[in-house]
């Protein structure tokens, strides 16, 4: 009986431990990258793309080629989905018009979907075919500022959260002439930028199943995340060969030094600017 009971009790222990492990790799993230050494493997869906490695982050800009500024660059390293979670983060420069595609077909310029940001808090998803979701709205980002966009699509549901907060969440994304976002649909993920010359600085990208990414924001990772890319913003050891950088960084240390010598400086200051 008790040679009985102890293969009982083993059997449920192997059990639990496989059930435990068959959740775990289902949940856990299938691509992530802090682009600190490595750009990963990228290639064009539309126009061109500059796609650099920074201190620590990837700068990607995109061309004007003719009269176009449209960019979509694919990660190829994320792989080929249908649903699933998709999360960069990023630093706002004050850049209008860019956003994360999903569901992209590498081999077709009409297959893709996609939220992006326009200006002054507004966004829109949507896909190509003057399907376009518009009245979507959240507090104006903020210049300097680092955000986490996480975007959730499964089926024709789609959620989106900014730093923890949700901006929109659609269990059933239908456009303006009834027709529903396309969910049979499996692709790549990426960034686009278009409507005008533009750049974003990421720095990170994180893909993996449906919920696998928490919702709420953890602060300290994120913290962390802020203060790194601070670190490399104050960093003296910059491509001087770079004029673009180095007239940015000029430009940076004039502007702080004005604003420092317009602060009050008295130690018994009640205010910091009159």
């Amino acid at each position: 009986m008790i040679k009985k009971l102890f293969y009982f009790i083993a059997f449920l222990l192997v059990s639990i431990s496989m059930t435990f492990t068959f959740y775990h790799q289902v949940a856990a993230e299938s691509y992530t990258s802090d682009f600190c050494n490595k750009l990963g493997s990228w290639e064009d869906l539309i126009g061109q793309g500059d796609r650099k490695i920074n201190q620590g982050q990837l700068n990607i800009a995109n061309q004007k080629i003719s009269t176009g500024y449209e960019n979509i660059s694919l990660n190829t390293d994320a792989g080929n989905q249908s649903s699933g979670d998709l999360q960069v983060t990023f630093i706002y420069n004050g850049q209008t018009n860019f956003g994360l595609v999903f569901r992209a077909d590498a081999e077709n310029t009409k297959n893709y979907q996609s939220f992006a940001y326009m200006n002054n808090g507004n966004w829109q998803l949507g896909q190509p075919g003057g399907k376009w979701i518009t009245d979507i709205h959240s507090q104006s980002l903020v210049s300097g500022e680092t955000y986490k966009l996480l975007l959730r699509y499964q089926g024709t549901s789609f959620r989106a959260c900014l730093n923890g907060k949700i901006i929109y969440d659609n269990p059933n994304v239908t456009y303006n002439d009834g027709s529903t976002i396309n969910s049979e649909w499996a692709g790549f993920v990426g960034l686009r930028l278009f409507g005008n010359l533009s750049q974003i600085s990421l720095l990170s990208l994180k893909t993996g199943e449906v919920n696998s990414i928490p919702e709420v924001l953890d602060s300290q990772q994120f913290m962390s995340m802020r203060n790194k890319w601070k670190q490399r913003l104050i960093t003296e050891n910059y491509d001087s060969s770079n004029s673009k950088l180095v007239q940015y960084v000029n430009t940076l240390s004039d502007k702080s030094k004005t604003i420092y010598q317009s602060m009050n400086h008295s130690s018994n200051r009640e205010y910091l600017w009159p």
